[in-house]
């Protein structure tokens, strides 16, 4: 039998380890070992993991067989597809990281919006009956129209518009709109979103129930307002829960629009009085020239507010004074509401009275509406 070199028997060793070589390679690989040192060693290394027992025979330095690791190549492979996928997974999370800062973007309630209805995209429905009289009448009501949102936001803020999204909630529809660093891929500011709504014959939307943008909604009542829904949330029963009283004057944004402010409530029962109660706002830094006539504009408003939402207040007062020292103390009670709004109708035939629009957000919306607020 011809006598194989070393180098051949070690490339071979790992298939004779693993039991895969022939019996005629299997059988020249055992005699060679038997009369090999050096190639014994290093089967022996491999049966056992060691590599030092791969070595060639003591002080055979450079003339005895190198060492060798049998799976370096094995290695090596797996040592680049590992790199490479790492490589890969890094480039792929990158990317995806990119594309939703930059492209796809983040959910974003702080920009802008006017709401406006499509008059060409209207559809009125008219029936006629006859009244108690005997007399022909027309009864007339939109049944679906186009509702258009208006939007855009502000070139500081340094964002952009890249789309939206409608999704249908238990409450109707939700419109979310989505914003991304500004670019060249989304260089839009402003936004136009148009959604068709149906009405039923008493006015009220029914395809959707509601629409909700930014927090506001748009329902058969109108818009109502985030402000006004969380208004409404924030309704108090007692004026004596102070930061009750003061989280309404936080939402109608009192002290940002005049000032800061410290609170005096009156809590005294008075005999004859059906609200019995006040509370004091006393303006700390002084009103300007020019100015007062604006606050006291403001702060009667918010009065007016202030009395609808806080159940057993009969009367709101605020306190300040002018440049020249001089000290004033406005007020505002039920009857100032009467006096001012007398013919307040919600609709024809039924006036309601100050304390009653805090029965429905719609309310609240249509009492903000008509003091200019928000």
């Amino acid at each position: 039998m011809t006598k194989l070199p070393c180098d051949i028997i070690q490339d071979l060793l790992p298939s004779y380890a693993d039991g895969l070589t022939s019996p005629a390679s299997s059988k020249a690989i055992e005699a060679h070992l038997a009369e090999c040192q050096t190639c014994a060693a290093a089967y022996a290394a491999m049966q056992t993991g060691s590599i030092e027992d791969a070595k060639g025979p003591e002080g055979s330095g450079s003339e005895g067989f190198p060492e060798i690791d049998y799976l370096k190549k094995i290695r090596s492979t797996n040592r680049k597809r590992i790199l490479i996928a790492a490589v890969l997974v890094l480039l792929l999370t990158g990317f995806g990281v990119w594309a939703k800062v930059y492209l796809y973007g983040s959910p974003i309630e702080d920009f802008h919006m006017m709401m406006t209805t499509d008059t060409d995209s209207r559809v009125v429905k008219t029936e006629t009956f006859t009244d108690q009289n005997g007399e022909t009448r027309t009864f007339s009501h939109a049944t679906s129209e186009t509702l258009v949102f208006n939007c855009w936001i502000e070139e500081s803020s340094g964002l952009a518009f890249s789309h939206y999204k409608l999704k249908e909630t238990d409450d109707g529809l939700d419109i979310i709109v989505y914003a991304v660093p500004f670019s060249r891929f989304h260089p839009m500011r402003t936004l136009q979103i148009k959604v068709p709504v149906g009405y039923d014959e008493d006015g009220k939307s029914v395809d959707p129930t509601a629409v909700n943008i930014k927090g506001d909604t748009y329902s058969g009542y109108g818009l109502i307002t985030k402000k006004a829904k969380d208004l409404y949330a924030a309704r108090n029963p007692y004026i004596g829960d102070i930061s009750a009283d003061q989280r309404l004057a936080n939402l109608l944004g009192v002290g940002e629009a005049i000032g800061s402010y410290t609170n005096k409530l009156n809590t005294q029962e008075s005999e004859g009085f059906e609200y019995p109660y006040s509370w004091e706002l006393i303006f700390d830094r002084p009103w300007t020239d020019g100015y007062d006539k604006i606050y006291n504009r403001k702060m009667r408003s918010y009065a007016y507010v202030l009395l609808a939402l806080i159940d057993n207040c009969g009367e709101i007062k605020w306190t300040y004074q002018t440049e020249d020292g001089i000290r004033y103390t406005k007020s505002i009670n039920l009857a100032d509401w009467c006096a001012e709004y007398p013919s307040d109708d919600v609709s024809p035939g039924f006036r309601i009275e100050l304390k009653d629009y805090a029965a429905y957000d719609y309310r609240i919306q249509n009492l903000l509406t008509k003091l200019d607020i928000g």
